[in-house]
């Protein structure tokens, strides 16, 4: 049985553990083509990649943190640690705010919803697909 990253809603943790897959992956391709963990040129490939990775993680936690969406997690946990037991974040250093864990837990898959809260003709929608 397989079990969904996205299983317990919590959004910056599926987030993050996406990536750190995604950074894993394409530093097993860098060491294969590369080939000596220890060399100079493997140790710059996994520094800019891990920084590539943890800086576009972190830009977007921020940018869903001024939307609304994710708080920071009270366990402070940020992005560049190693594992964090949290239950919220497993280390990312965000969990979802109490307005998105309302959203989440009242809005169908492929619901349109007003995210701005607000009740005009001129607010746009957008789609959740929290599957």
């Amino acid at each position: 049985m397989e079990v969904s990253i996205f299983e317990d809603g919590q959004l910056a943790k599926a987030i993050h553990t996406r990536n750190k897959e995604a950074m894993k992956e394409v530093l097993t391709m860098g060491e294969f083509r590369i080939g000596d963990r220890e060399s100079k040129e493997y140790k710059y490939f996994k520094k800019v990649t891990m920084d590539a990775f943890y800086k576009a993680t972190q830009d977007l936690f921020e940018s869903l943190e001024r939307k609304g969406i994710l708080i920071k997690c009270n366990c402070g946990a940020n992005i560049r640690q190693k594992f964090n037991p949290c239950s919220l974040c497993s280390g990312a250093g965000y969990c979802n705010s109490e307005a998105f864990t309302r959203l989440i837990e009242n809005v169908a898959p492929g619901t349109m919803y007003n995210l701005s809260g607000e009740n005009n003709e001129t607010d746009q929608t957008e789609i959740l697909d929290v599957n």
